[in-house]
């Protein structure tokens, strides 16, 4: 299972960010734009998971300590190149009030999905036919991907923006691809 934890976005919200990728998608001659329904905001990315491990992960999110809802400011949309291809995001404002509460949250899940991986397998509440758990330890950058594989008909750069990105609840995530569109899906969530 391809998994990832995340905070999902109400319609209103998601309709903000829609406006702003269509000022990105009048800009592209090509690419992937994301889904309505997949816009959110990772907080982990767990990749390839054993089935097994989602017990204890679903634990982790309901043992989390709830800083209750916030909001979390955003204001450019950028990107970056990788082998000639753009991924455009959003990403968010550094000092933000709300930026340093979701870095705390995500600074918790870390700390107890790190025990998982490093506990192996078998400890209480995770699987016990030796599978491996291992998680994205990349440095943590909040965005909101507004686009893959994109190629612009000119050079842009990062442009201004302004959101504020409400913080409500914390989800497990399974990515799929379904009918050759990626799909995602909330396994287990809670309200902050």
């Amino acid at each position: 299972m391809r998994l990832f934890i995340a905070v999902n976005f109400d319609g209103e919200f998601t309709g903000r960010i829609l406006e702003i990728q269509e000022r990105l998608r009048a800009l592209a001659a090509r690419g992937n734009f994301s889904q309505p329904g997949n816009l959110h905001l990772t907080l982990v990315f767990l990749g390839e998971t054993g089935a097994g491990f989602v017990p204890a992960i679903r634990d982790i999110i309901a043992a989390l300590p709830s800083p209750g809802p916030f909001s979390v400011d955003f204001d450019r949309a950028g990107h970056f190149r990788r082998n000639w291809k753009e991924l455009w995001y959003i990403g968010a404002a550094p000092g933000s009030p709300g930026l340093e509460k979701l870095l705390e949250l995500r600074a918790k899940l870390v700390k107890s999905i790190e025990a998982i991986a490093e506990a192996g397998p078998a400890p209480p509440r995770l699987p016990e036919n030796g599978e491996a758990f291992s998680f994205d330890r990349r440095p943590f950058n909040a965005h909101i991907t507004l686009g893959r594989e994109l190629r612009l008909k000119t050079e842009t750069g990062p442009f201004p923006v302004r959101l504020e990105a409400p913080i409500r609840r914390v989800s497990l995530m399974q990515s799929e691809h379904r009918n050759g569109r990626l799909a995602y899906t909330e396994l287990f969530g809670r309200d902050l």
